[in-house]
């Protein structure tokens, strides 16, 4: 953080172009571009790591798919032979009709 708040006093004092202000701190141009449209947009606290995590993930399984698949395998945990053939027929005939797919290869 403080190598961010001495480029934004460099970079307000106008003593040198932004590329070379960056050339100079050992960050890319558009890393000190983000920095200064961030240090404008919120001042200080814009300055702070940010977590490049994504905020989601589009194909997740649902949640109500994957809380049957657990019940399932509660009731028919693996290891015996046929354990998890038998449990997929249960489960598709009296459930929502969710399948492997392909039913033979269980």
């Amino acid at each position: 953080m403080d190598q961010r708040l001495q480029f934004l006093s460099s970079y307000q004092k106008k003593e040198m172009s932004v590329a070379d202000l960056c050339r100079e701190y050992g960050i890319s141009r558009p890393t000190g571009y983000r920095w200064i449209n961030r240090y404008n947009e919120t001042g200080p606290e814009g300055l702070v790591d940010r977590s490049s995590r994504p905020h989601g993930c589009s194909h997740a399984t649902l949640e109500p798919v994957e809380n049957a698949i657990l019940a399932l395998r509660a009731k028919h945990p693996p290891g015996a032979r046929g354990s998890s053939r038998q449990g997929w027929r249960c489960y598709s005939q009296t459930s929502c009709g969710l399948q492997p797919v392909r039913l033979a290869t269980f």
